[in-house]
């Protein structure tokens, strides 16, 4: 009896170490399935790229794209100092000119307010009369004390005192007709809100490319992948250090993660057909004029399909964009652009 119970018991463990071996494969394959034939493989032919890349759903993906705009004063003023030193500077302020000047702002002798660089127009009664004429005939670096001023600009009854930093060879503000003149432009509201779409344009290609250059490591944040086979990553290594920097392990295992991702991508979608990667990849090879390994020539294969993963990238994935005006200026002027023109 004591035979058979020893007899049985060798029968259940025998079950349960099968059973045991049984699903620890079936874990050994849903982890780590069947992606290559070779087991050390040192080129892209001897595995199944797809097979170590799980892809994210690239609908409804969302990416960050950063929208920076000068805002309208900004602007404006880059233009008015760059019409100025056009027109010329004068050695000494005259009847009819444009002045820079500093001043200080101040009550029975305590502090109220301070300008730098204030621009302000001679002869055209911004000033008091008699302001103008203590103004006239000083010179570039000049500095005065004015007194107490019973109009100044937005300031009544005060201190002011004035230092003179350029005199400019125009009228203040800058008339229609001096544009219309000397530009193409009808007056310089008119350059500015040209200018400032220019930008635009400019700004929106630039951002453009910013953001599809980082889309593929957008996408490769969430992709996931089966490890990738050291002696790939050894080959991926060599091919890096060609450009004479000692690159990492590490940088070598997410170059080859992202030439993977390209695979997977360009076949789930069916971009670029085998014969076309060979076709793009052998072109380039001959034009280059350089001896390329095996292993190089595969990965080229890949590259090549790059920019056509990229923008079916940018055509699926949402771009959302985010707003971060230039709002430097303290007083800034809120303009609806939306249906100006661009020109050319």
């Amino acid at each position: 009896m004591m035979k058979n119970f020893f007899a049985g018991l060798f029968i259940l463990l025998g079950v349960g170490c099968l059973g045991v071996a049984g699903f620890s494969a079936y874990q050994d394959r849903i982890v780590s399935p069947q992606v290559s034939n070779v087991s050390s493989p040192t080129l892209f032919s001897q595995v199944d790229v797809s097979s170590y890349v799980s892809l994210p759903v690239l609908e409804g993906m969302q990416v960050e794209e950063e929208v920076e705009e000068k805002n309208y004063d900004d602007t404006e003023k880059e233009i008015t100092d760059t019409i100025l030193k056009n027109a010329g500077e004068l050695k000494k302020v005259t009847e009819e000119c444009t002045v820079s000047m500093d001043f200080t702002i101040s009550q029975k002798g305590k502090y109220v307010d301070r300008k730098k660089e204030y621009l302000v127009g001679i002869g055209n009664r911004t000033l008091p009369s008699d302001v103008e004429e203590k103004l006239i005939g000083m010179k570039k670096g000049d500095s005065t004390d004015l007194g107490k001023v019973e109009e100044f600009l937005t300031y009544s009854n005060k201190e002011v005192y004035v230092k003179i930093n350029a005199i400019y060879n125009i009228e203040y503000p800058i008339t229609d007709d001096y544009m219309s003149k000397n530009t193409e432009y009808s007056s310089l509201e008119d350059m500015v809100r040209s200018t400032i779409n220019k930008d635009k344009q400019q700004n929106r290609t630039e951002r453009r490319e910013k953001t599809m250059s980082e889309l593929l490591d957008n996408v490769l944040k969430k992709t996931t992948f089966v490890t990738i086979p050291d002696s790939l990553i050894d080959e991926e290594l060599k091919v890096l250090n060609k450009d004479g920097e000692k690159h990492t392990f590490k940088e070598a295992e997410t170059s080859l993660k992202k030439i993977f991702l390209i695979g997977a991508i360009n076949e789930k979608y069916k971009l670029v057909s085998a014969s076309e990667m060979q076709k793009r990849a052998d072109d380039q090879i001959s034009s280059s004029g350089q001896e390329y390994s095996d292993y190089e020539k595969q990965r080229l294969q890949y590259l090549e399909c790059e920019e056509d993963v990229v923008n079916l990238l940018y055509k699926t994935i949402e771009i959302v964009e985010k707003n971060n005006p230039d709002d430097s200026g303290s007083n800034e002027q809120e303009i609806d652009l939306s249906d100006a023109e661009i020109v050319e």
